[in-house]
């Protein structure tokens, strides 16, 4: 794997249609890792899920594995954007935005996910943000949905992007994500 004096700064965008499994595959990403012995940071938001529904998301420090209940399924809560269909607790954003704070100098970043709130409006998780434009990292790995995948691109030209579809191997695509790590040293 890479060395932080070789090469930092690297990110992959992993997108991917609703239930893909972008952020299955982070959570066997980070585990991977860890187990390597490399140093992870950054938020895996796993679903929080009731009689097979999805009722809420969850929040997972890549760092210590603490978790949080960080939204609820609302639709229509925000009269001013009906698309949102998910209410955040803003008390969860600032847990995970100063749990970023301390996410500097990983050798691996795992940003699970990045959407409307933090490309469009400056908002959200806005420390992923920061960490992202300053590349103090040998790798970041950033879940975006399709729609914003623009956007991203804008920010982060030199990003490449992984497709998730529902097909993949997730092991496969783990190797795939380490393998074009390592092919650019």
């Amino acid at each position: 794997m890479a060395s932080r004096s070789k090469q930092t700064g690297r990110i992959t965008i992993i997108s991917g249609e609703r239930n893909a499994g972008k952020t299955l595959l982070c959570l066997v990403l980070k585990d991977i890792l860890i187990d390597s012995g490399r140093k992870v940071s950054g938020v895996i938001s796993p679903g929080f899920y009731k009689d097979g529904r999805k009722i809420g998301i969850l929040a997972e420090n890549g760092s210590s594995g603490e978790r949080r209940k960080i939204a609820d399924f609302l639709p229509g809560w925000d009269i001013s954007h009906p698309e949102r269909i998910w209410k955040f607790d803003l008390d969860a954003v600032a847990w995970i935005n100063d749990c970023l704070k301390t996410a500097k100098n990983a050798d691996f970043l795992i940003l699970d996910e990045l959407g409307f709130m933090e490309l469009l409006e400056n908002g959200g998780w806005s420390e992923a943000v920061t960490l992202l434009d300053k590349a103090d990292f040998v790798q970041a790995f950033v879940v975006i949905r399709p729609e914003l995948l623009g956007i991203a691109r804008e920010r982060w030209r030199k990003a490449e992007v992984i497709q998730v579809l529902p097909e993949h191997d997730l092991l496969d695509l783990v190797n795939q994500l380490l393998r074009s790590g390592r092919d650019k040293e």
